[in-house]
Order: structure tokens, then sequence, then C-alpha cells
């Protein structure tokens, strides 16, 4: 049989799928046959270009996303054996590529280097005279034009095909375009192609506010799929020959703005970043960006999302009322950001406190801070903070974090009735267990008939057919926010009687919640059960109301791996982390604006071996900014911290919230 032949079989189906669309723009059988004889002709066009691209060996998971060991697709960019697939194959870190040509000829494949902005990994096999595509010039990219998507995966003889329209062009700040194309990823890394057989794209998974090599990939099948415009392809191209890696352009800067259609104020000027050495300053109002106008933050990430580290980007803003030009050069990554500190732990905000209160009281002051040798003591009220009005807590800690470390300014306060003003220089966060810290005190709890289950639950989670226990106290109204402990046991323990026994008293005081998914029959825990993990916290949070600055990831021994996966998915949100015994090196981890995130590692004083991890996990967390505290404490090594230490981790969690 032909190829020709083969190839007019593999697009039958397609012709299927598609027959809905043909048929309501006419019914003229001339017509439907001359729409079917294009789609074959493009596909023929492209086809020799288009490879199999088979990984071997890695891992089978990224995150949550499974990946497993299918082949996927690669298009051929330059005869001399370029080949540019995308990145999500290679999100498994395989140990080894091979590619296959639709002739059945099968090469080992080096990998040259990923383009992480794009989402795309060049490839280069040992072989010349390889066809190459003609491009679609990005100009000519248009809305409701043909697009046909191709890959070669089930037989390398036979590309699979299907077709739908462009649907939208710039999508994802400017690198993508949209169609409705079905996209799988089978056939992420090859070509969308026009009717006349130009590569417009290359497929792979995008999403708006997620970076991630896989993120996107969870939407494939609803009817979008996104493709790097081949322009920005063979420009990515040139530039990942010399071997370099290449990663978004980063500047520096924060908005005011809460959302992508508010105006583009600067709130935040990293230090050391792009945005400081060019002289942006907050305050400043940028309005435009490489030549092109800026009405808000959605028009400037439009811009600048589609920018490399080590590319220029030329700004115009408006400070005071006067137009500035500045020359920024974007890097590929920011030093940590060093979060500035006051040093105090706000008064919770109740539903019984009163509406009318001047400002925010301080519950706790962390000894050796700012706040601590500026004199400020628990309950005083804070009433204006660097020129900021500080009605709510939420004002207080956006007037500091808008501000850097080493930053002097004054505190108006309130004390037995008499206002007094204090300056005050910002630290670095610090981690510090405050020495003292009063138990949360609430009004009455109401009606026991009115209030959620409380004391000690276990609940099956839907869908799974695996369990989680809780501990919930009983003295607090429906409507008051709870902190929570997430607890992940050791393997083959689950310790409940143990924790219980620690952590009863303290939530109480505290106003926490502990809970404890069970791993599937005492197994360890696996990457298979983060969405699991996520999930038993979603169920907890549909029965109570839950205090997101206050939310506590605790790890024993063996559950720190896993445990640092959690951390990195962006739907659970925790603002510490405890870690007990443990035996496990952590990685470099940094601090960013967007995450707040603090450690304290516990180990039993005996055990030289944990002593020693802390130790050299405490300097690697400092070096990345990140706030930890180390207590080395005598309890037994593999048991659990005695009950004095267990109050301390309490009043650790307790001040999460701190600012």
């Amino acid at each position: 049989m032909s190829r020709v032949v083969v190839l007019i079989l593999s697009v039958v189906w397609m012709l299927i799928g598609t027959a809905s669309t043909v048929s309501a723009q006419s019914n003229d059988p001339a017509v439907v046959a001359a729409e079917q004889r294009a789609f074959r002709q493009a596909v023929a066009v492209v086809e020799p270009s288009v490879v199999q691209v088979q990984t071997v060996g890695g891992t089978d998971r990224a995150g949550e996303i499974f990946i497993g060991g299918g082949p996927s697709t690669g298009l051929v960019v330059d005869p001399e054996g370029y080949i540019v697939t995308s990145a999500f194959g290679f999100a498994t870190k395989p140990s080894s590529v091979l590619v296959r040509l639709g002739d059945g000829r099968s090469f080992p494949a080096e990998v040259i280097a990923t383009d992480h902005l794009r989402k795309l990994t060049l490839l280069k096999i040992d072989v010349t005279g390889l066809p190459t595509v003609e491009v679609s010039p990005r100009e000519e990219l248009k809305a409701g034009q043909w697009s046909i998507a191709i890959g070669r995966t089930y037989q390398v003889e036979v590309p699979n095909v299907s077709v739908g329209i462009i649907s939208a062009v710039d999508r994802v700040w400017g690198k993508a375009i949209q169609t409705d194309a079905k996209i799988s990823p089978v056939n992420y890394g090859g070509p969308m192609v026009d009717i006349d057989g130009r590569v417009q794209g290359l497929l792979v998974p995008m999403h708006v506010e997620d970076e991630q090599v896989t993120a996107g990939v969870e939407i494939y099948d609803s009817g979008i799929g996104f493709a790097v415009p081949m322009d920005d392809v063979i420009a990515s191209v040139e530039r990942l020959k010399a071997g370099k890696d290449l990663r978004q352009g980063m500047m520096g800067v924060q908005f005011k703005a809460q959302g992508f259609q508010g105006r583009p104020y600067v709130s935040l000027v990293r230090q050391g970043s792009p945005a400081e050495t060019a002289g942006l300053a907050s305050g400043d109002l940028i309005t435009g960006a490489n030549g092109q106008a800026v009405a808000n933050v959605a028009d400037f990430k439009q811009v600048v999302g589609r920018l490399y580290g080590g590319d220029p980007l030329k700004i115009k803003i408006d400070r005071d009322g006067k137009s500035l030009d500045l020359d920024c050069l974007l890097v590929e990554e920011l030093a940590p950001y060093q979060r500035p500190f006051l040093g105090i732990v706000p008064q919770r905000e109740l539903a019984d406190t009163p509406k009318d209160q001047p400002g925010t009281v301080i519950r706790a002051v962390i000894a050796g801070s700012p706040a601590d040798k500026a004199g400020l003591k628990a309950n005083d009220v804070l009433l204006k903070v660097a020129g900021t009005e500080t009605t709510k807590s939420a004002f207080l800690a956006t007037a500091v974090t808008s501000k850097r470390v080493g930053d002097e300014f004054e505190v108006r306060f309130l004390r037995d009735g008499k206002e007094q003003t204090v300056p005050v220089t910002l630290s670095a966060e610090s981690a510090a267990i405050p020495e003292k810290l009063p138990a949360v005190v609430v009004g009455d709890a109401g009606d026991e008939e009115d209030r959620p289950k409380a004391g000690v639950i276990r609940k099956e989670l839907p869908g799974y057919g695996r369990s989680y226990w809780a501990y919930v106290p009983e003295q607090f109204p429906k409507d008051f926010r709870y902190g929570v402990v997430m607890w992940l046991h050791p393997p083959g323990m689950t310790m409940q009687e143990e924790l219980l026994a620690s952590w009863t008293s303290v939530c109480n005081q505290r106003g926490l919640i502990l809970i404890a998914p069970l791993a599937e029959e005492n197994a360890p825990w696996t990457a298979d059960d983060l969405v699991f993990v996520g999930d038993c916290l979603g169920d907890l949070e549909k029965t109570y109301r839950i205090n997101e600055s206050n939310m506590a990831l605790h790890l024993h021994e063996k559950t720190t791996s896993v445990g640092l996966e959690l951390l990195a998915l962006k739907s659970v949100m925790f603002q510490g982390v405890i870690l007990v015994d443990n035996t496990t090196a952590l990685p470099a981890l940094k601090s960013t604006p967007e995450r707040e995130l603090m450690f304290l590692l516990v180990s039993p004083k005996a055990d030289a071996v944990s002593v020693r991890f802390d130790e050299e996990s405490a300097r690697k967390l400092r070096e990345g900014k990140i706030p930890v505290e180390v207590l080395v404490e005598d309890f037994e090594s593999e048991g659990y911290p005695k009950q004095e230490s267990v109050d301390a981790i309490g009043r650790w969690v307790d001040s999460l919230d701190r600012i």
C-alpha cells in the first residue's frame, strides 16, 4: 500500500468528525469533496517532517499530572537533524530519547536545550537531509482560519489528524494561538497547519496563570488547545541551538491592582531586581511597554509575557504627573525575596470584634523584632503605619509588605487611651516562636445543635474509598475561622493516639483543627496521593470555616519528600511547615512575594543525624530567604515531642499570621 493511500485512510475518521462543520457551511457535495481534498493535501505536505518522539526512563508523573511512558510528536525544523517538540514529554526527566521518522528509521536523540517560557524542547539526531516545512507568517494568522492538528504516535507510519479553526490569536499573554481542533498529549509537539500545509504553530499545553511545564494539560479535552506561533518557534530554536535553556524574563515588580483589569500602579519593587536598576519605584504608573500603550495589568503582561531573560524592555511611566522613559534588562531569575517584618501578631478579627474598633490590636510582640525594639507591647492599638490607616489587620499587612527590609517609618499607636508615635526600622521576617501568646478567646459558642460536629471525627472521602480523621475543638461558634495543622503520618503508623494526646489541649487553646489523611493501608506516601491529600483539606472546608493565614503542614521522618511535593501545588496553600525528626536533605527553596512560607524544624537532642540534617536544612532555607526556626528537644528518635514542645509548636502555628 502506498504512503499516499495510507495517508488518505488515516484522515477518514477526521473527515467524519468534521462533517457537521463542513455541512454547516455547504450541502453541495462538490464543496465537501473539495474541502476533503484540501485537508488531505495539507497533511501530505507537512507529514514527512512529523516524527514520533519516545522517551525512556524517568518517572511517570509530574506533580499532579500522570504523564506515562507513551510516545509524543516532534517536528523537523532543520535538515541537519534538529527537531523541536513539546517540553511536556520531558517533565519526567527521561534517561534517553528515541526519534522515529515517518519512513520507519529510528535514531537516538540528544536533548540540546529547553525553552521553559514557550514549553519547547530542541532535540538533535545524527542524520542530515531531513525535510522541513513552510511557515505561515504570524501576521497572517486570523481567527476563523482552518487549523489542522497533526501527531505521529499511534502508528509511526500513519499520522493522527484532527481539524478545527483558529479561535483566537495572541492568547496566554501573547505566546499562543488558540484552536478548537482536538489537542491531546499524544500530539503535543506536533504541528498545526493551515489549508495550504503551512505550519501555523507547534502544539503545546498552556495555561494563563500557571507556567509549569504540565500546566494546561488538564483541559486538553475541553475543546480548547494551544500552539506556539511557528515564527516564535523558529526564533526560539535559533537560540536553543547554543545549548542554553531559555526562561521567562523577570522584572521584579508587583502591582496594587487585584486582577488583570486594574491599572498597573507599582506597589513593590524587588531589591536588586531589573526594575530597581531601571529606577522604577512604588507608586509609579506604567503607561507603555516596548512602544505599546498600557492601560491595565493585562496589557503589560501581554507585552512582557512573551519576553525571555536577557531581553530588553523599554517602559514608559507616569510619576507624579510627569512622563518618564526607563530601560530595563530582564533576567531569568530574581534574587530570593526578603519579606519585611514588623514583628507583631495581630488580634484576630472575630465575629464579636467591635466594628468601630479604631485600629489593629497587638496580640503579641515577637522578641527581638523591630516592634519589640521600638517598645510596642501587647494590647497596643496600631492606628497608622507608614502613613496607612490600619483599621484592619489586612491594611497593616499591606502597609508593611509594600515596604522593604531596612525601611524606616513612623508608627502611631494607642496605649491606655493616649496616642504615641515611635520610629520603626523593618527587618527580615522571623520564624521565632512567641514566648507568650494569649489563647484565642471568643464569645458565646452558641447552641450546640447549631454548630458543626466537633471532637474526633472520621470521614471517608467520596470517590477514593479512603478516609481522614480530624480533631475539631468544641467551644467555638459556627462562624469561627479555624487554623489548620495537617499531619502526614509516617509509613505504617498513624500515631493517632499520640497526636490526640498532645494536640487536643493545643487545638482547644489555639482554635486549630488537626486533620490527618490516612495513607492507603498505611503504605508509604507517594506522589499519587497528593490529590487525595488536597481533597481532604477541601472536604474539611465544606463544613468548617478556615483561617487561610494559619495553616501548617506537619511532617515526620519519612513524609518529608512527599510533603515538599504537596507544598509545590498551587491548589494547597500552607504558611508553615513543621518537620519533626527529619532525616531528609531539603532542596534549595527560595522565598517569593507571592507566597508566605516558614519552617519549624524539631529534632531529638540524642539523634545526631537528625540534628545535623536540621542544621544543614536551616542553612539552605536561610540562603533562600525563607524564615526558619530550629528546636532541639529532649524526645526519643522516631518518637513524638513532649507536651512542652508541642505547646511551643502550637504557639508557632497560632502566630503564622504575624506581620
